[in-house]
Order: structure tokens, then sequence, then C-alpha cells
């Protein structure tokens, strides 16, 4: 696969607080590898607001980097979290604008 190619990583079980210091690197590592990445969250099963805050910051790396991070298919976990601190999941779930 090149690196201009898209690739899905479908994120599974927790992001919070006790998961995000273990994800965050593999994160950043999958951002550094390709130029387009989609993230599916659909079987993310817990979620607080340490979890959305790492979304919120991979979402912004990418943007900075020029790199296409699509986040989709949040779980009813993530709109739950998303929800308790009236966040817009609009603002990391749409599509990246082309620079």
């Amino acid at each position: 696969m090149s690196n201009t190619e898209c690739a899905t990583w479908k994120l599974e079980g927790a992001l919070t607080l006790y998961t995000v210091e273990t994800l965050r690197p593999q994160m950043m590592d999958r951002l550094s590898q390709r130029d387009g990445l989609e993230w599916d969250l659909g079987k993310v099963d817990a979620c607080d607001c340490a979890g959305l805050q790492l979304l919120c910051s991979a979402r912004k790396s990418a943007m900075a980097s020029e790199i296409s991070l699509q986040i989709v298919n949040p779980s009813p976990a993530i709109k739950t979290a998303a929800d308790g601190l009236g966040l817009d999941l609009s603002e990391i779930t749409k599509p990246p604008t082309p620079v």
C-alpha cells in the first residue's frame, strides 16, 4: 500500500483517560505513515472527555500536517460523551476540506 492510499483503522474498546496514553502514540504513528486515513469508531464502547480530546487533537494535528483524516461511525458511547460535554461531533467527523 502506498503512502497516498487511505486506510481504515477500526478502534475498539475504551477511549478514556485510562487508554489515551497508550492510544496517542499509535494514532500519531498512523497519521505520520499516510496521506489519508479513516478512523472507524463504531466499536468504541466507552469514551470520556480525555478520549474526545484525543480525537480533537488528532484531527487538529492532521489538518496542520495537511493529512486527510476522516473520523467515521461514532459509537453510542462517543455520542453520549460528546452530548454530555456539549461538543458538536460534526466538528471532528465532517469530511476534511481540500487544501
